[in-house]
């Protein structure tokens, strides 16, 4: 005996495509944009991974750019997006991650949820950076400031090396198709500080050093060289850079170029 269903079937499908389109829009949305911060997390925290931190200030907010300038870099283990929650507005969200990461007084890996603040900013998101938090701090906020053996927690991150000028100047030289300044500095720590990555955020500046591992207390001579372009000068402020190990500390030295 056949039953008589293809109406009620052809109802039924009916109100199941009205509920699929009806009430998962909202839904779709938030997932949609769930995504996206996910992805900006993910490659944000990947980058912790690998140590490649000059790429990490592609991921800032505005007022992060010195905290991360001047925080000592440790590279975590790896990483896990653990919870993420979006204001209403879509202009903030709170992202829990579980970082794993290696302290130097213990030998297994240890395991913390970080929670990080993001806000919404050119149809983007960027973290908002906390007072840096070190990994002997958390240490001793876990086991007790007595397990460290008296250990001091480390501070936030001083230049290790000392220019003359800060910024550098460079002046005009009538009829010269280039100008050229030689600037002494010294390691002030009582580390050999290394440098790489040396180079300029302009093709205009030339950047060069006598010296890529200064022991302490050694002085050297930086040197740079202005060329200008064919399009008139640079857009933004020449800044010269530099990795100085052994603390990764990310070295912006502002130039002032001359004027025409």
């Amino acid at each position: 005996m056949r039953l008589g269903l293809g109406p009620f079937l052809a109802r039924f499908s009916v109100l199941a495509l009205w509920l699929v389109s009806a009430l998962p829009g909202e839904a779709q949305n938030v997932s949609a944009r769930e995504r996206q911060i996910t992805k900006r997390v993910q490659e944000y925290f990947q980058l912790l991974v690998t140590g490649d931190w000059r790429k990490v200030e592609n991921y800032l907010t505005k007022d992060s750019q010195d905290t991360w300038l001047t925080m000592a870099k440790n590279k975590i283990q790896s990483f896990e997006v653990k919870e993420v929650q979006i204001a209403p507005g879509n202009r903030e969200a709170d992202v829990t991650v579980l970082v794993t990461f290696y302290i130097p007084q213990v030998s297994a890996p240890f395991q913390q949820p970080r929670k990080t603040k993001w806000i919404n900013e050119r149809r983007n998101w960027f973290i908002k950076l906390p007072p840096m938090v070190s990994a002997t701090e958390l240490f001793q906020k876990v086991f007790g400031a007595g397990s460290m053996g008296g250990l001091s927690s480390p501070q936030t991150v001083q230049p290790p090396l000392r220019f003359d000028q800060n910024p550098v100047r460079l002046s005009r030289q009538e009829g010269a198709a280039e100008s050229t300044a030689q600037v002494p500095f010294q390691n002030v720590t009582a580390n050999v500080v290394s440098v790489t990555q040396l180079g300029s955020n302009c093709p205009c500046l030339q950047v060069s050093m006598d010296k890529l591992l200064v022991q302490p207390g050694e002085q050297g001579i930086l040197t740079v060289t202005y060329r200008a372009l064919p399009q008139g000068p640079p857009s933004s402020a020449p800044v010269i850079q530099a990795t100085l190990g052994p603390t990764f500390y990310l070295l912006d030295l502002p130039v002032e170029i001359p004027g025409p």
